[in-house]
């Protein structure tokens, strides 16, 4: 959810900049701003502290797992509120308009130091957690030592706030402020080569040529990300052997190709798996030094088949999609409404520029408020939909199969993936019945993997939904390109 945070981080720094607000003039209002933004940002950050503080000791006097929940409920809901500062900040103290009084408009550099204040909310609350999670490691200790398992040196406090700050935060935010110099970057271009060249000579060509150069840095970035993770997480090659051979025959039978299998070291123990990247020669499939080293092969099979479902299926382009329609279709429909109610009003009422400001700010809202909720529903199918894929496949069903209608759905292929997830949630000491923003809870996916036993493996009720979603997602985009279109 770390990553949808640092999303709207940048989103309400973009959105901030696109709206013609009107800015705090007066040198005095950038120290104002700074106190509005840090001192509410302490004071969360000093709270956090404090409960995880509680909660360790509750942990180390009851043995009561509760108390790993509280300090992790107090984290999570400690950087919505350094979100919600930040928005207020931005939005009503003249954040953005200190920093860059302070420092200069720097493509790019700005917007990072702007976002400083809730990213150290962040890192405190991994401080705060850590003798938590160091407990919880020493606890899980002679376990993995009895079994044979390969234990690592758990990172001191310092390393394991600067290790989830760069597995975590600069994972989102360095793409994120990349792709925001890059558009800082082409307005530039535009406007000098219009000053200079006389070219583009309209508005109609500058927003073209503007659009040509947006699109092709979100193209580049699309290439570059899965590099650039590779080398900021220090991923490392999957090394031959007879678990590299069982999952590169898996991805052959499915007919995915990547370009490597890599291991990422988290040295936490960390159970997890991922795909990055859209297109083959730049897509990686990860999988955590935890995940392999302490799930049976069969359930790393399991896992593996989870993620390339998500490549076979397309799901990242597709979630993109469902919530760029998401954002725009409700952009629309809010914008029109505002229209019509505008034009019944006061003329001299909607002439007020901070009026009319706060209003495109609210309309702006509901569509980002809606491209969230639509991402995180779409994100769940997703999800549910690479499980039954995973499903699918360890009863046998392939890409060379896939006119085959003698395929059922069995118990073992079932419990095989059903029996991942709940490892999976054990050993990252994750209650199955915790609700998360993209993938749901674990008892949830179980029982829908349950329920799949008996069914033809060919037409299963996800893959419906899900095709039901990508149509839609499908009429989004086209209306949405509509009404550019229209709009001129």
């Amino acid at each position: 959810m770390i990553h949808m945070q640092i999303i709207a981080l940048a989103a309400l720094l973009i959105v901030r900049d696109a709206l013609d607000v009107p800015r705090p003039a007066e040198p005095l209002a950038g120290w104002r701003a700074a106190a509005a933004m840090l001192v509410p940002m302490g004071l969360i950050a000093l709270i956090t502290h404090l409960i995880c503080m509680r909660s360790r000791r509750r942990l180390d006097r009851t043995g009561d797992v509760a108390a790993v929940s509280t300090a992790d409920v107090a984290v999570s809901l400690a950087r919505w509120a350094a979100l919600a500062c930040f928005a207020a900040g931005v939005w009503g103290a003249g954040w953005l308009e200190a920093v860059r009084h302070a420092i200069g408009d720097l493509p790019g550099v700005d917007e990072a130091v702007a976002t400083l204040p809730p990213i150290c909310v962040f890192m405190l609350g991994w401080w705060s957690k850590y003798p938590i999670e160091r407990a919880l490691h020493d606890a899980a200790l002679m376990g993995d030592l009895d079994h044979g398992v390969p234990v690592a040196p758990f990172p001191g406090r310092v390393g394991y706030v600067l290790e989830q700050t760069r597995f975590q935060v600069l994972a989102a935010l360095i793409p994120l402020a990349m792709l925001t110099a890059w558009s800082e970057l082409v307005d530039f271009a535009v406007r000098l080569s219009s000053d200079r060249l006389n070219w583009p000579s309209d508005e109609g060509s500058t927003a073209l040529a503007e659009s040509i150069g947006q699109i092709a840095g979100v193209l580049g970035m699309t290439l570059l990300i899965p590099l650039l993770l590779a080398k900021l997480w220090g991923l490392v090659p999957l090394g031959a052997g007879a678990i590299r051979t069982r999952l590169e025959e898996l991805a052959r039978l499915q007919g995915v190709r990547f370009r490597d299998l890599l291991v990422w070291p988290t040295r936490t123990g960390m159970l997890n798996g991922a795909l990055v990247g859209v297109f083959p020669g730049f897509r990686y499939i990860i999988l955590t030094d935890g995940l392999l080293e302490r799930l049976e092969p069969e359930h790393v099979e399991a896992v593996m088949a989870h993620e390339v479902a998500h490549a076979r299926k397309h799901h990242l382009p597709w979630l993109l999609a469902s919530a760029l329609s998401a954002v725009g279709v409700t952009w629309i429909v809010a914008a029109a409404g505002l229209d019509a109610a505008m034009n019944a009003l006061d003329p001299a009422w909607t002439q007020d520029h901070g009026t009319v400001a706060l209003l495109d700010g609210a309309v702006l809202t509901a569509a980002l408020a809606a491209g969230v909720l639509i991402f995180g529903f779409v994100n769940r199918r997703f999800e549910e939909q690479a499980d039954a894929f995973a499903v699918q496949h360890l009863c046998g069903r392939t890409r060379a199969g896939e006119e085959r209608r003698d395929i059922v759905i069995h118990a073992a292929g079932a419990e095989q993936m059903s029996g991942a997830l709940a490892e999976v949630a054990r050993l990252n000491g994750i209650p199955e019945r915790r609700f998360t923003f993209r993938h749901g809870s674990i008892a949830g996916r179980r029982r829908k993997i349950a329920a799949l036993v008996g069914r033809p493996a060919h037409e299963l009720p996800i893959d419906r939904k899900v095709a039901v979603i990508k149509a839609m997602a499908g009429i989004g985009l086209a209306v949405v390109l509509a009404a550019g279109v229209a709009g001129g």
